[in-house]
């Protein structure tokens, strides 16, 4: 399903609240990739990601008790940090 049938089936879902007008696609792996995450600052993380030309980065942050985070490109410019927090269950 593409971006925009999902977001039909959304809008269909949100007007009239019926459940089976929203279809779930179910999703399909079809890769797993093991990488070595290095200890390295945010800055050094997003220079990494620019040099290697992703739009992630995946390190353990040396600001954040050697955490694994997450350096992203944003849409709007500039970058992101994902930073994992546990969530109360």
């Amino acid at each position: 399903m593409d971006a925009a049938a999902a977001a039909e089936d959304a809008a269909a879902f949100a007007a009239n609240g019926d459940a089976e007008d929203f279809v779930f696609e179910e999703m399909k792996f079809v890769r797993e990739k093991f990488h070595p995450v290095r200890v390295c600052s945010t800055e050094d993380a997003a220079e990494e990601m620019e040099q290697m030309g992703h739009a992630f980065f995946m390190f353990r942050n040396v600001d954040q008790k050697e955490q694994v985070n997450v350096v992203y490109k944003r849409d709007a410019g500039g970058y992101g940090v994902l930073i994992p927090v546990d969530v109360a269950a």
